[in-house]
Order: C-alpha cells, then structure tokens, then sequence
C-alpha cells in the first residue's frame, strides 16, 4: 500500500479531490501474524494539504524527506490505533504473496453540508450494539445519506489462492449433498421418505438399556 491520506472526495468510485473535514480513523488488526504493520508519518496531519493534489506519496519522496518521523506500530492481533485521517500513512509492503491480512477500519468525519452524501456505505448490524441511543447512531453514521460504493472491492476474484481452495472443498461438499438429496426426494414416494426418516430418527435415540442404567 502507497503512502496516502484518507480524506477523499468521490464521485461515485472516481477520485476528485481531497477534502478538509475533520476525522478519525479507528483500526483493528484480526489477524496474526502481521507482515505488514501500520505506519504513519508523525505530524503529517498538519501538513499534509500542501500535498492535495496527489492521491498518493512515493516512498522515495518519503524516505528522503521524513524518514526520521516514520512511526512503525507492531501491533497484535485485537490490538487498536487511533489516527487523524489527514495523516500520511501506509501498510508496509511485503513480499510473501499467500499472506493475507485482516483488519476491521471505520472512520467517523464531521460531515458539512456541501459534502452530504460524502462516505461509504455503513455495514454494521444494529443488534451488536449494546444500550443503543440517538446519539451513538447518530455519531455511527446510521441514517445519514452515504454515495460511495463499499471499499475495499472484495469478491471471489480477490481472495488469495489457498483461501479459493478451503472454498471450493466447502462448496463441493454441499454441492455434492443437495445433489444427493435431491436423488433421494426424486426416487423416494413420500410414504418412503417419511418412513426412511423414522428409522434413522430411531437409530439416533439412546437405546433402552442405555436409558436404564
């Protein structure tokens, strides 16, 4: 991932320009290990608008320039960090190709006006959160207008290749079960099917003895 900030303006998935509305980010690593860790410029939130008309920061320009205030976050599984979205930051690239990182990130902004509609849309399912009120939905963004299409883009087309396998074995075990039961329901008369079901039903209960002693 290049060096960047977050504070974009879209049009629908079409990069515009960058904004100057206040945010923090929150993110959560869910897995382990992390070869690529959190990094951030220190301070950079303060002067990162020099930089607006560029989507992302070469690690050269980077390197040159800030590399004494580049701030590496080993953090572990669970573990949280809190940053301002105008801040240049990055994940450190890796070469292991098979390695997926997972992390959970959202980031409320102060929304104005002109910028209604600004942000992507909220996927969290209400009845995970504990003593809802207005305010909490509110500052969650629930019921606010959102335009931007969900990011990052992740589909079967995206996902790492042993991730594909454990899919496909999963995929062939139910598909080879329904086309087994569908077999059985096409073969079997109704009274068949019930009187099937009976017996297995019974060769799953606990024998007498056994509910004797």
């Amino acid at each position: 991932m290049p060096w960047h900030t977050d504070n974009n303006l879209l049009q629908g998935s079409q990069f515009l320009r960058k904004h100057e509305m206040q945010c923090l980010v929150f993110l959560i690593y869910l897995s382990e290990p992390n070869l690529s860790p959190f990094q951030y410029i220190e301070g950079s939130h303060l002067w990162s608008s020099k930089y607006d008309d560029e989507i992302y920061i070469s690690d050269r320009w980077v390197q040159t320039h800030y590399q004494q205030n580049i701030r590496t976050f080993e953090i572990k599984k669970g573990d949280l960090i809190i940053f301002d979205l105008h801040g240049i930051h990055r994940a450190r690239p890796f070469k292991d190709r098979h390695h997926v990182r997972n992390s959970f990130q959202f980031q409320v902004e102060q929304i104005k006006d002109e910028y209604l509609g600004h942000g992507e849309q909220n996927l969290v399912n209400a009845g995970f959160i504990d003593n809802p009120s207005p305010d909490l939905f509110n500052y969650l963004g629930f019921g606010i207008q959102r335009n931007y299409p969900v990011f990052p883009n992740s589909s079967i087309a995206t996902m790492a290749i042993p991730e594909l396998m454990k899919l496909y074995k999963q995929l062939l075990l139910l598909t080879l079960k329904a086309i087994s039961n569908n077999l059985a329901k096409g073969l079997l008369t109704g009274e068949w099917e019930v009187s099937l079901k009976r017996k297995l039903w019974h060769l799953k209960l606990p024998s007498s003895n056994s509910r004797k002693s």
